[in-house]
């Protein structure tokens, strides 16, 4: 099940309607109902919101609890948390402005793994 469909189910599992859980985790009715319909996602602080108020883990509304998956996730392999530091050789001296954006992803990656915990290599 995706994201959307687990959310949607905790959700009338718990008898709250798209108004109120919205209301509980302080978004809008039509962003929660852009989340049930996989059209949009929830930032990581909103996520944990609607699971702290469903009663639900974080992992069971991504569906990695259900699926017996191991903390790591599925999606995303094991990153050491540390980005690489960019070339210094005049040769890659170039490619120094696509390389900033890929170092803010691989931050943005390695704080989601810490977040979530799931990676065996992040320290938290």
């Amino acid at each position: 099940m995706t994201l959307g469909q687990n959310l949607q189910a905790a959700r009338k599992a718990k008898g709250l309607s798209q108004e109120t859980l919205a209301e509980q985790i302080g978004v809008s009715r039509q962003a929660l109902g852009k989340w049930e319909k996989d059209i949009a996602l929830p930032g990581l602080d909103n996520l944990q919101a609607a699971a702290q108020v469903l009663g639900v883990s974080v992992d069971t509304l991504l569906g990695t609890e259900a699926a017996g998956l191991p903390r790591r996730s599925r999606w995303m392999p094991c990153v050491t948390c540390w980005p690489p530091a960019m070339p210094s050789s005049a040769s890659t001296a170039a490619c120094g402005a696509c390389w900033g954006p890929l170092r803010l992803l691989w931050w943005y990656c390695c704080w989601w793994c810490k977040t979530l915990r799931i990676s065996a290599k992040c320290k938290a």
